[in-house]
């Protein structure tokens, strides 16, 4: 699948844009890994606070910002495809805004912390769920692992800098 990364014009500019693509493109790759024949688009989308929060109401009925809203398009009607366009599979939708805010909470870098939401959406495109205390513990432990063969190849605290 091919990973495309868009921004609203309410999110901030990526100092890194085509480090970041590249993150996400070997991301979505390393959980693929020798399944990834299959055609379509994975979207990744920057957003705005009030973009999100918008989102995150009328999708999944929840108030406010969020850090990551993933939609998987796949398990639905097979979707039309024309031979010369890839239709959109699944959608990643990533808040910076929230990253900032989390970035200090938890003491890491903003840029890092905008990765494992991302990482976090590419887990859910890939079995991960989160719902449970079990789910919970296992996606932690596989963004874990991700992170750090992510960071062997990329700097994790400058690739996604805003």
């Amino acid at each position: 699948m091919k990973v495309l990364l868009r921004k609203s014009p309410h999110a901030p500019a990526l100092q890194q844009r085509r480090q970041f693509l590249a993150l996400l493109r070997r991301t979505q790759q390393l959980l693929a890994g020798e399944n990834n024949c299959e055609r379509g688009v994975i979207q990744v989308v920057l957003l705005g606070r009030q973009e999100m929060a918008t989102l995150n109401g009328l999708h999944l009925q929840h108030q406010g910002a969020t850090d990551v809203i993933t939609y998987d398009f796949r398990n639905g009607p097979a979707p039309e495809m024309s031979i010369d366009q890839d239709c959109v599979m699944a959608e990643i939708y990533l808040c910076p805004e929230v990253a900032v805010e989390a970035s200090g909470k938890y003491q890491q870098s903003r840029s890092r912390e905008l990765i494992l939401y991302a990482v976090h959406g590419f887990l859910h495109l890939y079995g991960e769920d989160d719902l449970t205390p079990e789910e919970c513990v296992s996606m932690r432990a596989a963004e874990e692992r991700l992170l750090a063969t992510l960071a062997q190849d990329y700097d994790l605290d400058v690739v996604a800098a805003f």
